[in-house]
């Protein structure tokens, strides 16, 4: 069995740091952060933060509203991530 953390991007960087370190120390497999540009900071950054922040953890965008940003900058972002 898998375990698995969603947040969304709505914390200060070093809150969310400290969830990704607890998770990462923990018995979690992956985290998501959802992707919304109404309320939430850009989620990109927030996942760039979990690639650098975090060993062990598979990670990405829980969800990405594909008329908020042109699939091509989603694409481009993942690739980056990659």
């Amino acid at each position: 069995m898998e375990y698995g953390l969603t947040l969304m991007a709505v914390d200060p960087p070093e809150p969310f740091l400290d969830m990704v370190r607890f998770a990462d120390e923990s018995a979690y497999d992956f985290m998501w952060v959802c992707d919304s540009s109404l309320h939430d900071r850009y989620v990109y950054c927030y996942l760039t933060l979990l690639a650098t922040n975090s060993k062990n953890l598979l990670f990405g965008p829980n969800c990405t509203h594909p008329h908020t940003r042109p699939p091509a900058m989603n694409f481009n972002a993942l690739c980056t991530l990659e």
